[in-house]
């Protein structure tokens, strides 16, 4: 197989995604949901309440927030190590969950036009994302890096 450099924006959202978006973000999640399981979780509630003011939660539904925002860290590790690796695969569930992201915040944005604020920040890393990896540069690198029949000992 054929080893070429990376570029820069593999390097740049991969670890984003690896780093900010995986291991810093599961670690955070994991201390907010050993605090929101600890005895006394009532200050996790109260911190959550402060910059939200206008949703309020119980302790299963914070839980269920901080345990889903886990899942998605874990897929970011995974995503964001597979792309600095270089694998196609990672990039496409990049991509595919970039769409998921901003049809979800579309979605948000139609049933509360309040939020709407708060939303378009949100599109914006995912949007990149998108861009970036749907670029027919980007895709031709993956061309010319992608092992041929006799690399790979078929003939």
């Amino acid at each position: 197989m054929r080893k070429e450099k990376r570029s820069l924006g593999v390097l740049i959202f991969g670890g984003i995604n690896f780093f900010l978006f995986g291991i810093t973000s599961f670690g955070t999640s994991f201390f907010a949901y050993l605090k929101a399981s600890s005895d006394n979780p009532e200050a996790l509630l109260e911190l959550f309440q402060k910059y939200v003011p206008e949703q309020t939660l119980n302790v299963f539904q914070l839980k269920s927030i901080v345990g889903t925002q886990m899942i998605v860290a874990l897929f970011f590790i995974v995503t964001g190590f597979g792309i600095l690796q270089g694998k196609r695969w990672a990039e496409k569930a990049t991509v595919y969950f970039a769409f998921f992201i901003v049809a979800l915040l579309f979605i948000i944005a139609v049933l509360q036009p309040g939020s709407i604020g708060r939303v378009i920040p949100q599109v914006i890393y995912p949007g990149a994302l998108i861009l970036y990896f749907t670029n027919k540069r980007e895709k031709a690198h993956y061309k010319v890096n992608e092992p041929t029949n006799k690399e790979q000992g078929e003939e």
